[in-house]
């Protein structure tokens, strides 16, 4: 999997063109970064879809157990079925476009604010040396459909350098929040 790393580093350039931003299916341009069978998704997931449903999955990773602010993140992974009667897993996350390298800048990048980034696929799929944990959400057609309108969205305010980031506030948490909410227009959601 480690070519997913590599090809994440262009999409993630908001200065290189990997899709259609213009379309709304700008998602089916993206190389698809797993598939699963319908078994696989009721296991993984627990989940039994009926034809047309996906799953919208928030997922957080954390390396320690306080609650420190580094180490630690949220995401998505959109299930969407295939024509093939299969599904694609996609991963999304924000990030901020530039990390700390000294003390120094660490202390401006925790109280600071950065330019963001949408990653897709979203790093911390990698990171087997933290604690995961999953919460699937099964939508319709119409949940995906705002979902990725919301991410759309996003990507282009990234290219245009304004989406941003804030590891006190305006986080990877703060974002996948947000994107529930675009998402699930006739609910309340608890604040995560």
């Amino acid at each position: 999997r480690f070519e997913y790393l590599v090809k994440r580093i262009s999409l993630v350039d908001p200065q290189i063109p990997q899709v259609n931003r213009d379309s709304k299916d700008w998602w089916k341009d993206l190389e698809e970064f797993e598939t699963l069978t319908k078994e696989q998704v009721k296991s993984r997931y627990n989940a039994d879809l009926a034809p047309g449903q996906g799953l919208i999955v928030v997922k957080a990773s954390r390396q320690f157990t306080n609650l420190r602010t580094d180490n630690n993140h949220s995401w998505f992974q959109i299930i969407v079925a295939r024509e093939d009667g299969n599904y694609s897993v996609l991963p999304f996350g924000k990030y901020a476009a530039f990390y700390a390298g000294s003390t120094l800048e660490l202390f401006f990048f925790i109280f600071g604010t950065q330019p963001a980034i949408i990653c897709y696929p979203d790093e911390n799929e990698f990171y087997f040396h933290r604690e995961h944990h999953a919460t699937p959400l099964v939508v319709n057609p119409i949940h995906l459909e705002r979902f990725f309108e919301k991410v759309r969205h996003d990507l282009i305010k990234a290219k245009k350098g304004t989406l941003y980031f804030q590891s006190q506030g305006n986080n990877c948490s703060t974002w996948v929040q947000e994107t529930l909410d675009a998402v699930f227009l006739e609910l309340q959601l608890p604040r995560v």
